[in-house]
């Protein structure tokens, strides 16, 4: 038998255990473990005083929960290690994996200490307290690619598209479609998003499954096709993060603090978060001439009559406690007439965002490893829609990099 209590700590959980720790116990163990990594608890500290037994079964659940760890800027360390379970762990080569200490109370105060590179600020947001860094990055540049004049009335063709180099875009979002021939791609252009240089889309069928070109994996002859959209460079100015309050973010609040934070008037956000309820929207046709009906020759796509053929949005939230990585730009004024800031924004709301959506998994919440993490997600989880983002979406936790934007 045994009995878990987890005390939570500024900078840590402490997990003190009694009893034998066995094939018998270790389901309980782990589940306390996922529970507070659910959390969003990213320092394990393991209280050994009152653990009379370790098998074999007992050592590979601390191991698999430090691989989870480590991954996500996290770690687990033992401590206060009576003289049998210290053998225990020397004798399998456990010890050279783990951190341990005499004592919770060495460890505690080591901890804190580690990781901790440049100056961390705060800022008051609502009544929550946000950290943030300064990176320091130069201003970006944000450009449109097409237009969305023909996109009320599908009413684009061949000569509408923009093909663009894979390599020669950054962050941005659009319609679009890979390929080199417009008979084979003309009915996939759907919503699509470029994170760093790698590109997601997800074409416009009626099972669509995404597709993906991974920076590293795209070269001179990757042509991306756009119907419109826009375009962002520049290095990150701020990084902040967010952690979960009694209320949940949404993405209005995300866009809101990432001004408050910035003072910037145009910004250019990149969210890696934990999702807690996706409100998102993606198109069922390409909206191209080949698939024009009598209706949408008469009204909008979007209009009453044509919206449900058209467009796929759920009527509630989708996809809790997944990764989602998502990328926008932002003006604190709404564009009205300003036909510049209508070719990114639309005449009413001043953001426009798209997401993608991965796999359910835990997320590295150290400001000064953003970049890292974004590579971590896109290469090591599997994508499963992308969406255009409605402001009602909800994230647990997370960080946001805001560039700086200048519109051209």
């Amino acid at each position: 038998m045994l009995e878990i209590k987890s005390i939570k700590q500024t900078n840590s959980i402490i997990f003190e255990l009694k009893g034998r720790i066995d094939g018998l116990s270790t389901p309980e163990l782990e589940k306390s473990f996922e529970a507070r990594l659910l959390e969003g608890a990213r320092k394990f500290i393991i209280d050994f005083t009152s653990v009379s037994y370790i098998s074999s079964m007992g050592l590979r659940v601390f191991l698999s929960v430090q691989k989870k760890l480590k991954k996500i800027g996290g770690e687990i360390v033992l401590a206060s290690m009576p003289d049998n379970i210290k053998g225990v762990f020397d004798t399998s080569g456990f010890s050279s994996i783990f951190s341990i200490f005499l004592s919770v109370d060495e460890a505690i105060k080591i901890l804190p200490a580690n990781g901790i590179k440049q100056k961390i600020e705060t800022f008051d947001f609502i009544g929550k307290e946000v950290k943030f860094i300064r990176p320091g990055g130069k201003k970006g540049n944000l450009n449109p690619i097409g237009s969305t004049a023909k996109l009320q009335c599908a009413e684009y063709d061949f000569p509408d598209v923009i093909t663009v180099n894979a390599t020669a875009l950054k962050h941005g979002t659009g319609i679009a479609a890979p390929g080199d021939s417009f008979s084979e791609y003309s009915n996939l252009f759907g919503e699509s998003a470029f994170i760093s240089g790698s590109f997601f889309n997800l074409p416009a069928s009626s099972k669509p499954v995404v597709d993906f070109i991974l920076k590293n994996e795209a070269t001179e002859e990757t042509k991306l096709n756009f119907l419109y959209g826009f375009q962002f460079d520049g290095d990150y100015n701020y990084i902040i993060g967010f952690d979960e309050q009694e209320q949940f973010y949404n993405l209005n609040d995300l866009i809101e603090l990432a001004h408050a934070v910035s003072g910037f008037n145009l910004c250019g956000i990149v969210v890696i978060a934990e999702s807690a309820g996706i409100m998102g929207m993606n198109l069922k046709k390409s909206p191209v001439k080949s698939n024009q009906t009598t209706q949408t020759t008469q009204s909008s796509i979007f209009s009453r009559e044509n919206f449900a053929d058209w467009v796929d949005l759920p009527f509630e939230h989708t996809h809790f406690n997944h990764l989602n990585i998502s990328v926008g730009v932002s003006s604190r004024e709404k564009p009205g007439n300003d036909n510049t800031m209508n070719l990114f924004f639309g005449e009413e709301l001043p953001f426009h965002f798209h997401s993608v959506l991965f796999e359910k998994g835990f997320l590295n919440k150290d400001l000064f490893s953003f970049e890292m993490e974004l590579y971590r997600i896109m290469h090591e989880f599997n994508p499963l829609i992308v969406q255009h983002l409605l402001g009602e979406s909800q994230f647990k936790s997370g960080l946001l990099g805001i560039i700086e934007l200048e519109a051209n």
